[in-house]
């Protein structure tokens, strides 16, 4: 019988729940305590868990993927580099414990092929827009981010994208002091 066969075939796979990343608990879709970490929001399964995340937030990401769990989500694309809300995305792929959302499938296909090449979070970031030079707060209020010689830089917003694409160089080079280790950025009250 291929009714079965043609059945079985259309049946995915739901994606893994979001972990607390200290607890490993599932966290409630209603949840509200969350912190947002090199560009990745990680949510709690109670307000007392943020607190631990922050002392040691490396320890806490290295043993929910030792679980193969997943406690964080991105807050951008990692193909076309631009913010996304979970709400809007097409797509998703979860990958050493982040689900990461695309704005196509095309973009899903080509990250599945080689993850570790779109995933790997650079060790040094700005959160000033290199064009505009406006403290953009947190990773949410970003528009976009480039990768410009091992430096995330993150875009305010839609109208400087275009601008800091023409010459990057030229750009980071007048932020430079502005540059630091990846840490918690949570959002802020922003114009844009």
């Amino acid at each position: 019988m291929m009714i079965p066969a043609i059945l079985s075939a259309l049946v995915v796979a739901a994606p893994a729940d979001i972990v607390c990343p200290i607890m490993g608990s599932k966290v409630p879709a209603t949840a509200k305590s969350f912190d947002d970490y090199a560009g990745v929001r990680y949510t709690y399964c109670c307000g007392g868990c943020s607190e631990d995340f922050k002392k040691n937030p490396t320890e806490a990401i290295a043993k929910v993927i030792a679980k193969k769990q997943v406690s964080g989500k991105a807050l951008f694309d990692p193909i076309s580099r631009q913010r996304i809300e979970e709400k809007n995305a097409k797509a998703s792929s979860d990958y050493k414990g982040v689900r990461y959302f695309f704005t196509t499938t095309a973009e899903k296909a080509k990250f599945d092929k080689k993850p570790a090449d779109y995933a790997t979070i650079p060790a040094k970031e700005s959160m000033t827009c290199p064009v505009s030079h406006e403290v953009i707060g947190g990773y949410a209020n970003a528009i976009a981010y480039r990768n410009i010689d091992g430096v995330r830089y993150y875009i305010c917003c839609a109208g400087c994208v275009p601008e800091f694409d023409k010459d990057p160089k030229r750009y980071t080079a007048k932020i430079q002091d502005t540059v630091k280790a990846p840490g918690f950025a949570n959002p802020v009250a922003h114009d844009h």
